[in-house]
């Protein structure tokens, strides 16, 4: 309303990543558009790719819920460690076509958390695959440690599940 009468254009700025954020499903839905580097010599993603738009999808996600204090994570030398991954395909994705993928924190638990990915095509939203990553996270020094309270102080509202 305010934008309209003062003739002022709205900035981009966090708000836009907050639009990303579904609240009631707790889910980040991270859009993506698949490129020919992405694809193989019959034209379609290579399966392997969908394994690297699951971890762009996931730092996204951790850079989204750690808000102010993802820089001083970072900073820490902490890590993430991908534990275990799995997809399961359902349709082909080619080259320019512009997927969705929904991210939500399904599982936090002491030592690690649990990320469940769906991707769509945004065109119809049609089930492309699920797949889900289980993330550890190491000290500086490279050894696994707890979830970090770091983390954990801004990851445990985005959770479906606490343990």
């Amino acid at each position: 309303m305010l934008e309209k009468r003062t003739g002022q254009r709205r900035k981009i700025s966090t708000d836009y990543k907050r639009r990303k954020y579904d609240r009631r499903t707790k889910t980040l839905l991270f859009e993506r558009t698949a490129y020919l580097t992405d694809t193989n010599m019959f034209g379609n993603v290579y399966f392997a790719q969908y394994f690297d738009f699951q971890g762009e999808a996931r730092e996204e996600f951790f850079k989204y819920v750690m808000g102010e204090d993802y820089s001083e994570f970072v900073g820490q030398g902490h890590g993430l460690i991908t534990v275990e991954a799995c997809i399961k395909y359902c349709k082909e994705i080619f080259v320019y076509d512009e997927i969705i993928i929904a991210v939500q924190l399904s599982k936090l638990k002491k030592m690690k958390a649990e990320l469940t990915f769906t991707f769509f095509m945004k065109k119809d939203n049609s089930l492309i695959a699920k797949g889900h990553q289980q993330i550890a996270f190491s000290s500086p020094e490279g050894k696994a440690v707890p979830v970090p309270e770091i983390v954990r102080k801004n990851v445990e509202r985005y959770a479906l599940e606490c343990i």
